[in-house]
């Protein structure tokens, strides 16, 4: 028996998996080297303490569950969550819980088995993000972009900039090989592999094409994808150069001149653009007289960063401050106004994510709506934890269908820090291809609680900025910080 007992004691000792034993109370009793190897602490910093030293401080009522579910003699398999180790950084785990039981029936408590499978969601999610990115590649992008088979050059995928670059109709584009839009058919393989040629449309006309080839294996075939820019007008692309600069110019002055000032509140907003015009966008409102003391504000983020996405921003705006006088304190009703405005007015895919809100300083409520944009976070002070105010709805511009129902009004308390930003900022990624992602936003609100807003929004951007290192950055971004004071 005592074999029997020093052998399964080193099963558990030498096992990769945490295997963690706690009493009834929800107290570790036992800690293996798996656990110390994931989580980072020793068995004599963690023996007595409570499990939930693991665990996210927004994500302890989890622990409570589980340890509820064990009362009933149940069983938890393979639970996902997500913990926090030593060193603060967030890990994805895998947990599967059990009771263990005496031989009289009695409840000595649980063991806990945990899997760290943090790799393996950045995987699946860096698999969602490629398959979101070749979408909006090919259906958002004002390039030509052509896939075809690498060894037949038959074309079996293009966007609409490619019909329209080479004028053909689709039926007729799809049954085509790549190397029939080169001039030079003479030696077309290696016009292809330039990065400038000579093209040609439908009607025979030529035009200097720059040229960018990337490899890939789609379904077990050997495909390229080639992107077409039309640059025979070299004086045009000089004239756009000087209308970026114009347009960035008027862009920066569709921004608010200064942040408002409130009692009470410290607020804080500024936007950085990857490129010379972007479509990050927001705004401040003043409350109607006879609608007590407050203000409303929006941050949007257009789909794309080019010089489209600061037109659309540039629409928005016009009629967001058209609108503002009719319905700005009814958020659902704005945003349906919108929505059905830029379905009007878009003239491509673009789609814009927006949260509005208006603050009713003397309740101390924040009335709220999302069209796809978030998350939002809203730590909460009094309590130490983080919530996050998640999208209504679908972004605006889409389908005429989306309601944008106003969810609950938020009680805000002193203490209370709000934190509205674009995607740009948890999507930067490191030298590794990492991204930032929103639960470094988290620990970051959470350790500088106690800064002003205008500080918590350096500190943000000094993190994401030493996290990208030589990077360039992809994407635009805001960041609007809103701390209630007193």
């Amino acid at each position: 028996m005592d074999e029997l007992r020093a052998f399964l004691a080193a099963i558990v000792e030498s096992s990769d998996d945490a295997i963690i034993g706690l009493n009834p109370q929800g107290r570790i009793f036992s800690w293996n080297r798996g656990a110390q190897k994931i989580y980072g602490y020793s068995t004599e910093e963690v023996v007595g303490q409570s499990i939930s030293l693991l665990a996210l401080p927004e994500r302890n009522d989890e622990i409570g569950q589980l340890l509820r579910c064990l009362k009933v003699g149940q069983t938890v398999q393979h639970f996902s969550s997500i913990h926090l180790h030593k060193n603060g950084q967030s890990l994805s785990v895998s947990l599967s819980v059990s009771p263990v039981i005496d031989r009289n029936g009695q409840s000595l408590g649980a063991s806990v088995i945990v899997r760290d499978i943090t790799r393996q969601m950045k995987a699946e999610e860096t698999l969602r993000e490629a398959e979101e990115k070749y979408r909006q590649l090919f259906y958002a992008e004002q390039d030509a972009i052509i896939l075809f088979e690498q060894q037949s050059g038959k074309i079996s995928e293009f966007n609409d900039a490619a019909l329209q670059l080479y004028g053909y109709p689709r039926t007729e584009f799809n049954q085509m090989r790549v190397t029939d839009l080169v001039v030079d058919r003479a030696d077309h393989w290696l016009a292809l592999q330039r990065s400038t040629a000579h093209h040609r449309n439908k009607n025979g006309q030529q035009f200097f094409a720059e040229i960018s080839l990337g490899n890939l294996t789609l379904k077990g075939c050997q495909m390229q994808v080639m992107i077409v820019r039309d640059i025979s007008d070299k004086r045009h692309y000089e004239q756009l150069r000087q209308s970026l600069v114009l347009a960035k110019e008027f862009q920066q002055r569709l921004l608010p001149a200064e942040i408002p000032q409130l009692p009470d509140y410290d607020i804080y907003v500024n936007t950085c653009y990857c490129q010379d015009t972007g479509g990050d966008y927001y705004d401040f409102f003043p409350l109607p007289k006879d609608a007590g003391k407050g203000l409303a504000f929006a941050v949007g983020d257009v789909s794309g960063h080019n010089i489209g996405a600061a037109l659309l921003m540039a629409l928005t705006k016009g009629i967001l401050q058209n609108e503002a006088r009719h319905s700005l304190l009814e958020p659902d009703r704005l945003l349906r106004t919108l929505n059905l405005h830029l379905l009007r007015s878009s003239t491509d895919s673009s789609f814009l994510t927006l949260f509005f809100g208006w603050l009713d300083t003397e309740k101390r409520v924040l009335h709220w709506n999302s069209a796809g944009h978030g998350p939002v976070f809203c730590y909460r002070g009094q309590q130490e934890r983080i919530i996050e105010l998640p999208p209504n709805d679908i972004p605006l511009g889409i389908a005429a269908k989306a309601r944008y129902r106003n969810p609950e009004p938020l009680q805000l308390k002193t203490g209370d820090i709000l934190l509205i930003g674009t995607d740009g900022l948890w999507e930067t990624r490191n030298p590794k291809g990492e991204m930032f992602r929103s639960d470094r936003l988290r620990q970051i609100i959470a350790s500088h609680r106690d800064k002003d807003a205008h500080s918590i929004y350096r500190i943000i951007m000094q993190k994401i900025t030493d996290f990208r290192r030589n990077q360039v950055a992809e994407d635009d971004m805001t960041l609007m910080v809103i701390k209630l004071t007193k």
